[in-house]
């Protein structure tokens, strides 16, 4: 492609602007075309850092040595996002684990 300058004068200002002469057109849109397809297959690809392994209540509290209420005032507080599937109530693993980075330990500051 070449660039092409024009010169147009108007109301005693000059602009400029540059056209680019295409030698074809249809090698413009093949590579517009080129990209959208790459951009879809790269969207449909999964992605491999997703991490969706539920966990079911009785598993969430074995891992954070806590009871079955505890837990259930932890979902309901927010402290650990529960998803109710069906009747299950089910916990993404890495959520249990980002829990666990934001958990404070009172233990200290108890006096």
């Amino acid at each position: 492609m070449l660039p092409v300058t024009l010169f147009l004068i108007s109301y005693n200002v000059v602009e400029i602007k540059i056209y680019y002469v295409m030698n074809n057109p249809f090698e413009v849109i093949e590579a517009r075309l080129t990209s959208i397809e790459n951009r879809l297959i790269d969207l449909s690809l999964p992605k491999e850092d997703v991490d969706l392994k539920y966990l079911s209540r009785e598993e969430v509290c074995t891992i954070l040595r806590i009871s079955m209420p505890t837990l259930n005032t932890y979902t309901k507080k927010g402290i650990i996002k529960g998803s109710k599937i069906g009747n299950r109530m089910l916990y993404l693993e890495a959520d249990v684990k980002e829990a666990i980075k934001d958990a404070t330990s009172l233990k200290y500051r108890r006096q």
